[in-house]
């Protein structure tokens, strides 16, 4: 490691480092002494991996690594061993094999052998030859190179940064990867994942595509995929050149001045000439990038319409969901409506017969018999007045008795409507 100061506090402390370097004794003579040693060197070996961006380690480099003074750890081959039964180390062929040589571990019988079995070699002799991967510091580089490449998505254009050319990738990594054995494992780790798949582009470049978020199912590199990688290809090559020229156009105006300083015309004239070449050039190398880079907008505006065509459809079914959940329709609503019309005219009915009082018989008198007496009673009246004009009635009285005088119409008649008022 790159300083003491990748060191713990207790690196200084001799006393106490005399003991963590001395051998290994039996765990069951003295438990807590070896728990403590294997801890100890458990998370030296892990934080230098990180800390050195490798996670590749070997008995000789950790022997080197961890050397104090002219002394150098006694037990760090019990510490592999131990490692490798927990699995948190792992040979490289068994990391590079893919996803496979992981679900190999799976099986119980094998979790309890060494490692160096499955290779037909003795435990102590893998131990001593073999390079080993301390596994999460592969899961810590895999992920942070897949944090970098989601921030990159986030400021660029996500159809295009989504595609990457694997040397480019690694390039971008150099500083979590130290060694390209150390990104092609942490690159193996994303595919395990299924973060990103893998394949090759028209002119035979190995390709990474990464996981779009709004994607389902496996990660699949398409046809599109590897055209938007060779415009893009295409287009740094263009910058490239037109860099250069840029550069030579500079180159020339220089060899021109100096020509003419010297009075070599005639060399002047000719470094102008090529630099109006040039300029020529970088003309029709403008005209090209912008064509090409206009393709790749057009992709990219081709993904966002369909990006908005799919939060449309999420939204019209998401409506639709929510009236379905709250028992909404067309058909639901007009039989309300009509329901409420219905009431409402039951009540107009209601109010109306309210409003005309009860008819018929009213207190065992029937109101038409009634009206139809009122009616013969005000006629009789009539002819009553006609008869005013007749002989007055004599005053003497006669000498027998009267009988009993019926009653005038004009009082019946008021019976009569005093009869219907109680009635009422």
């Amino acid at each position: 490691m790159a300083g003491n100061s990748c060191f713990p506090e207790v690196w200084k402390d001799d006393d106490r480092m005399a003991g963590l370097m001395s051998m290994f004794k039996l765990r069951n003579v003295n438990p807590h002494d070896w728990e403590t040693k294997m801890t100890f060197w458990s998370d030296m070996i892990d934080r230098s991996c990180r800390q050195l961006g490798d996670p590749v380690i070997s008995l000789g480099a950790l022997k080197s690594r961890f050397r104090r003074d002219d002394r150098i750890p006694a037990g760090l081959n019990t510490v592999l061993e131990h490692l490798i039964k927990t699995r948190e180390i792992l040979p490289v062929e068994e990391c590079l094999k893919g996803t496979e040589g992981w679900l190999s571990w799976g099986v119980n019988s094998l979790l309890t052998r060494p490692v160096s079995w499955l290779f037909g070699a003795s435990q102590a002799d893998a131990v001593t030859t073999d390079q080993f991967v301390h596994v999460e510091t592969v899961k810590e580089m895999a992920a942070k190179i897949l944090q970098r490449q989601s921030e990159q998505i986030v400021d660029d254009d996500s159809l295009i940064a989504g595609v990457v050319e694997y040397a480019h990738l690694r390039a971008q990594a150099s500083d979590i990867c130290k060694t390209q054995l150390a990104f092609d494992l942490a690159a193996n780790q994303l595919l395990k994942d299924g973060a990103i798949t893998i394949g090759t582009s028209s002119a035979g470049e190995k390709i990474v595509k990464f996981r779009d978020v709004k994607d389902k199912g496996p990660v699949r590199l398409t046809e599109t995929d590897t055209n938007i990688h060779d415009v893009r290809r295409a287009l740094n090559k263009l910058e490239k050149d037109i860099s250069k020229m840029d550069d030579s156009i500079k180159k020339c105006e220089n060899e021109a001045r100096l020509c003419l300083r010297k009075g070599n015309k005639n060399k002047a004239k000719q470094m102008l000439r090529q630099k109006l070449l040039l300029l020529k050039q970088i003309k029709e190398k403008d005209g090209q990038y912008e064509k090409l880079l206009n393709i790749m907008h057009r992709l990219a505006q081709t993904r966002e319409q369909k990006d908005i065509l799919d939060a449309y459809q999420a939204g019209v079914s998401a409506f639709k969901q929510n009236l379905d959940r709250h028992g909404l329709s067309a058909s639901k609503i007009d039989e309300t409506m009509e329901d409420i019309n219905e009431a409402l005219s039951d009540h107009e009915d209601i109010s109306m017969a309210l409003s005309q009082g009860p008819s018929g018989v009213i207190g065992g008198i029937d109101s038409d018999d009634l009206e139809q007496e009122l009616n013969d009673l005000l006629a009789e009246g009539d002819r009553v007045n006609d008869e005013r004009h007749l002989p007055q009635v004599p005053i003497e009285e006669p000498e027998f008795e009267p009988e009993e005088r019926p009653q005038q119409p004009r009082d019946r008649l008021k019976d009569l409507r005093r009869q219907l008022e109680r009635a009422t």
